[in-house]
């Protein structure tokens, strides 16, 4: 969605080269709106995500990342998304989360799939089943809140999670979708009359 020197899968090597991720920052500004980025850690076209030393790939992240917190403003968040086929320390979140906040250290930061069932597993707990504090732990940290795409919290949420063994509050993001699937084109005739 914008100029990267790191890949040529981006706008730059398509037919249409608007920076997108400029046009929303402009866009935002001119209508007194906070800027903020969508991430996906999941680029499974960079070459450097299929070599087994997985920090080349976080290395790329980095630089990627760089390039947006330093070119387009003042990012009020980053919502990070696509953690799906690799373990969660693979990630190095706490590199990612460091140098976010060494660039936009007001930017809050979050993780699709936050929560997990029991520590390291990949069982994840659903939003609307967080009721009792500390009872399940970060999957990803850290982190500034939580959040599952399409789904809302429940309104008993105590927002006290677990990260080797030490409580944090957690807020939580709501997402809101266009139908009860996560993208518009997944609609069905009825969703569109509802």
């Amino acid at each position: 969605m914008w100029d990267s020197k790191y890949t040529n899968y981006d706008v730059a090597s398509s037919p249409v080269k608007t920076d997108v991720v400029a046009e929303v920052s402009k866009a935002c500004k001119k209508y007194g709106l906070q800027f903020g980025v969508y991430y996906s850690l999941w680029d499974r076209n960079q070459p450097s995500y299929k070599v087994a030393d997985k920090s080349k790939y976080v290395d790329y992240m980095v630089n990627q990342l760089t390039e947006l917190l330093t070119n387009y403003g003042s990012v009020c968040e980053l919502w990070f998304d696509g953690g799906w086929d690799r373990k969660v320390a693979d990630w190095d979140l706490d590199r990612l989360y460091k140098h976010v906040k060494k660039l936009q250290p007001y930017c809050a930061v979050g993780v699709n799939h936050t929560i997990a069932i029991e520590p390291g597993s990949r069982k994840f707990a659903l939003p609307d089943s967080m009721v009792v504090d500390n009872k399940y732990t970060f999957h990803y940290f850290p982190g500034d809140f939580r959040l599952w795409d399409p789904k809302i919290a429940h309104k008993a949420d105590k927002k006290q999670y677990l990260h080797n063994g030490e409580s944090y509050y957690m807020p939580f993001e709501h997402t809101i979708c266009l139908s009860n699937r996560w993208n518009w084109f997944q609609k069905s005739k009825i969703d569109w009359i509802i």
